[in-house]
């Protein structure tokens, strides 16, 4: 299936985090049977990463650690 693939939109259960913020800067997730789906929630018909299941975990457990975190200037 491609980012593109009208059912990765229709036939996915798409969750977004209750503490994201209405600026859009957030993202959606989804899983199915080939990994992890993500994508920008302000942009629900463009492009999505997908992760396998361990390299998600990786991400989140950096995510975790603050290797993502933007430091203000």
């Amino acid at each position: 299936m491609s980012s593109t693939d009208p059912d990765v939109w229709s036939a996915t259960a798409w969750r977004k985090s209750r503490h994201s913020m209405s600026n859009g800067n957030c993202v959606a997730t989804a899983a199915d049977s080939n990994g992890i789906m993500v994508r920008e929630s302000a942009n629900w018909t463009g492009g999505m990463l997908r992760y396998s299941v361990r390299a998600w975990q990786v991400v989140l457990a950096q995510a975790k650690e603050g290797k993502f975190d933007v430091m203000p200037e």
